[in-house]
Protein backbone atom coordinates (compact mmCIF):
# COMPACT_ATOMS: atom_id res chain seq x y z
CA UNK A 1 0.00 0.00 0.00
CA UNK A 2 2.93 2.30 0.96
CA UNK A 3 4.68 1.58 -2.60
CA UNK A 4 1.13 3.17 -4.34
CA UNK A 5 0.89 5.62 -2.39
CA UNK A 6 4.28 6.72 -2.87
CA UNK A 7 4.17 5.92 -6.81
CA UNK A 8 0.57 8.03 -7.16
CA UNK A 9 2.68 11.10 -5.45
CA UNK A 10 5.82 10.90 -7.78
CA UNK A 11 3.51 11.26 -10.37
CA UNK A 12 1.85 14.30 -9.59
CA UNK A 13 -1.73 12.72 -8.24
CA UNK A 14 -3.18 15.46 -5.59
CA UNK A 15 -5.78 14.49 -3.11
CA UNK A 16 -7.61 17.11 -3.85
CA UNK A 17 -8.92 15.51 -7.18
CA UNK A 18 -6.91 16.74 -9.53
CA UNK A 19 -5.01 14.22 -11.74
CA UNK A 20 -2.16 17.37 -12.52
CA UNK A 21 -0.94 19.78 -10.53
CA UNK A 22 -1.16 22.25 -14.27
CA UNK A 23 -5.11 21.66 -13.93
CA UNK A 24 -6.79 25.36 -13.94
CA UNK A 25 -8.81 25.66 -11.13
CA UNK A 26 -12.54 26.32 -11.48
CA UNK A 27 -13.18 29.73 -10.06
CA UNK A 28 -15.08 32.44 -11.11
CA UNK A 29 -13.06 34.93 -13.55
CA UNK A 30 -14.72 37.38 -12.78
CA UNK A 31 -14.77 37.49 -8.83
CA UNK A 32 -11.81 39.50 -8.22
CA UNK A 33 -13.86 42.21 -10.27
CA UNK A 34 -16.75 41.73 -8.23
CA UNK A 35 -17.61 44.70 -5.28
CA UNK A 36 -16.34 43.80 -2.14
CA UNK A 37 -18.52 43.46 0.59
CA UNK A 38 -19.32 46.76 3.45
CA UNK A 39 -17.32 45.75 6.64
CA UNK A 40 -18.41 47.97 9.65
CA UNK A 41 -15.91 49.84 11.62
CA UNK A 42 -16.01 52.20 14.56
CA UNK A 43 -15.02 55.06 12.32
CA UNK A 44 -18.70 54.54 10.14
CA UNK A 45 -20.38 55.62 13.59
CA UNK A 46 -18.33 58.78 14.09
CA UNK A 47 -19.78 60.32 10.88
CA UNK A 48 -23.20 60.29 11.81
CA UNK A 49 -23.91 63.61 9.25
CA UNK A 50 -22.02 62.07 6.67
CA UNK A 51 -23.94 58.25 7.10
CA UNK A 52 -27.39 60.71 6.85
CA UNK A 53 -26.21 62.56 3.48
CA UNK A 54 -25.26 59.28 1.88
CA UNK A 55 -26.83 55.86 3.69
CA UNK A 56 -26.12 52.39 3.24
CA UNK A 57 -27.18 49.54 1.60
CA UNK A 58 -27.24 47.93 4.83
CA UNK A 59 -27.58 47.34 7.88
CA UNK A 60 -24.40 46.46 10.54
CA UNK A 61 -24.85 42.87 11.72
CA UNK A 62 -27.06 42.91 15.11
CA UNK A 63 -28.49 45.61 13.97
CA UNK A 64 -32.68 45.41 15.11
CA UNK A 65 -35.77 46.87 14.36
CA UNK A 66 -37.99 48.81 16.61
CA UNK A 67 -42.08 49.80 15.74
CA UNK A 68 -41.93 53.64 15.47
CA UNK A 69 -45.16 55.12 14.05
CA UNK A 70 -45.95 53.79 10.80
CA UNK A 71 -42.57 53.36 9.61
CA UNK A 72 -39.74 50.66 11.73
CA UNK A 73 -36.67 52.26 12.93
CA UNK A 74 -33.41 50.10 13.66
CA UNK A 75 -30.85 50.41 16.46
CA UNK A 76 -27.40 49.14 16.39
CA UNK A 77 -24.54 50.02 19.57
CA UNK A 78 -26.20 53.64 20.21
CA UNK A 79 -27.56 54.64 17.10
CA UNK A 80 -30.75 54.79 15.02
CA UNK A 81 -31.09 53.84 11.33
CA UNK A 82 -34.06 54.06 9.21
CA UNK A 83 -34.97 53.06 5.69
CA UNK A 84 -35.53 55.35 3.23
CA UNK A 85 -34.93 54.58 -0.95
CA UNK A 86 -33.81 51.74 -0.51
CA UNK A 87 -30.68 53.33 2.13
CA UNK A 88 -30.50 53.20 5.89
CA UNK A 89 -29.84 56.26 7.24
CA UNK A 90 -28.31 57.30 10.32
CA UNK A 91 -30.90 59.45 11.88
CA UNK A 92 -31.41 61.22 15.59
CA UNK A 93 -32.34 59.09 18.33
CA UNK A 94 -36.92 59.84 18.57
CA UNK A 95 -37.80 60.95 22.05
CA UNK A 96 -39.60 58.43 24.18
CA UNK A 97 -39.02 55.01 21.73
CA UNK A 98 -37.89 52.41 23.95
CA UNK A 99 -34.72 49.95 23.56
CA UNK A 100 -35.02 46.27 24.93
CA UNK A 101 -31.51 46.79 25.78
CA UNK A 102 -28.55 49.02 25.91
CA UNK A 103 -24.55 47.69 24.92
CA UNK A 104 -22.40 47.47 27.48
CA UNK A 105 -20.55 50.58 26.59
CA UNK A 106 -23.54 52.67 28.09
CA UNK A 107 -22.59 55.09 31.04
CA UNK A 108 -24.13 55.16 33.70
CA UNK A 109 -24.86 58.80 35.51
CA UNK A 110 -26.53 60.28 38.52
CA UNK A 111 -28.03 63.15 37.89
CA UNK A 112 -30.60 65.43 40.32
CA UNK A 113 -30.82 61.90 42.49
CA UNK A 114 -31.80 59.82 38.72
CA UNK A 115 -29.90 57.01 36.83
CA UNK A 116 -29.30 58.37 33.37
CA UNK A 117 -27.93 55.78 30.76
CA UNK A 118 -25.37 57.38 28.25
CA UNK A 119 -23.96 56.40 24.87
CA UNK A 120 -23.57 57.57 21.66
CA UNK A 121 -25.04 61.50 22.54
CA UNK A 122 -28.08 59.71 23.66
CA UNK A 123 -29.90 59.75 26.93
CA UNK A 124 -31.95 56.75 27.97
CA UNK A 125 -34.49 56.24 31.36
CA UNK A 126 -34.72 52.64 32.64
CA UNK A 127 -38.29 51.29 32.70
CA UNK A 128 -40.15 48.29 32.94
CA UNK A 129 -40.12 47.93 29.33
CA UNK A 130 -36.21 48.51 28.98
CA UNK A 131 -34.67 52.05 28.57
CA UNK A 132 -36.48 54.79 26.86
CA UNK A 133 -34.64 57.96 25.13
CA UNK A 134 -35.28 60.93 26.95
CA UNK A 135 -34.69 64.75 26.08
CA UNK A 136 -30.82 65.62 27.65
CA UNK A 137 -31.34 67.04 30.80
CA UNK A 138 -30.18 70.76 31.56
CA UNK A 139 -27.14 70.43 33.85
CA UNK A 140 -25.92 67.05 33.14
CA UNK A 141 -22.09 66.01 32.97
CA UNK A 142 -20.74 63.69 30.31
CA UNK A 143 -17.16 62.91 29.73
CA UNK A 144 -17.36 63.18 25.93
CA UNK A 145 -19.37 63.95 23.08
CA UNK A 146 -19.32 62.62 19.27
CA UNK A 147 -16.82 64.78 17.93
CA UNK A 148 -18.06 64.77 14.29
CA UNK A 149 -21.02 66.17 14.63
CA UNK A 150 -20.05 69.18 17.34
CA UNK A 151 -20.23 72.54 15.98
CA UNK A 152 -18.52 75.19 17.66
CA UNK A 153 -21.03 78.41 18.91
CA UNK A 154 -19.92 81.71 19.89
CA UNK A 155 -22.13 83.49 22.37
CA UNK A 156 -21.24 86.54 23.99
CA UNK A 157 -17.34 85.82 23.36
CA UNK A 158 -17.91 82.29 24.87
CA UNK A 159 -17.35 79.33 23.05
CA UNK A 160 -20.35 76.74 23.43
CA UNK A 161 -20.89 73.19 21.33
CA UNK A 162 -23.92 72.90 20.02
CA UNK A 163 -24.81 68.68 19.55
CA UNK A 164 -28.30 67.59 18.95
CA UNK A 165 -29.89 71.14 19.44
CA UNK A 166 -28.26 71.67 23.11
CA UNK A 167 -25.30 74.02 24.17
CA UNK A 168 -22.60 72.12 25.97
CA UNK A 169 -19.96 74.38 27.81
CA UNK A 170 -16.35 72.56 27.91
CA UNK A 171 -15.32 72.53 31.50
CA UNK A 172 -12.28 71.70 32.77
CA UNK A 173 -11.37 70.45 36.32
CA UNK A 174 -8.34 68.62 38.50
CA UNK A 175 -10.25 65.45 37.96
CA UNK A 176 -10.50 66.30 34.01
CA UNK A 177 -12.74 67.41 31.46
CA UNK A 178 -16.45 66.97 30.88
CA UNK A 179 -19.30 68.75 29.06
CA UNK A 180 -22.31 70.46 30.85
CA UNK A 181 -25.64 70.58 28.82
CA UNK A 182 -26.26 74.47 29.68
CA UNK A 183 -29.08 75.52 27.52
CA UNK A 184 -31.29 74.24 24.46
CA UNK A 185 -30.49 75.51 21.19
CA UNK A 186 -32.98 78.63 20.04
CA UNK A 187 -32.62 78.74 16.29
Amino acid sequence: MKNVILLLLLTGFQFSGKANSNQQSKENPWRKHQRPKHHWSQGHHNRRLERSIYGNSRLPIGAFCLPHGRRSIFFHDGYFYRQNAGCYNMVPAPIGIFIPRLPFKALKIFHSGLAIWFLAGNFYRESRNGYQVIETPLGIRVPELPEADLESVFMDGEKFFLFNNVLWKKRETRHGLYFEAVDYWQS
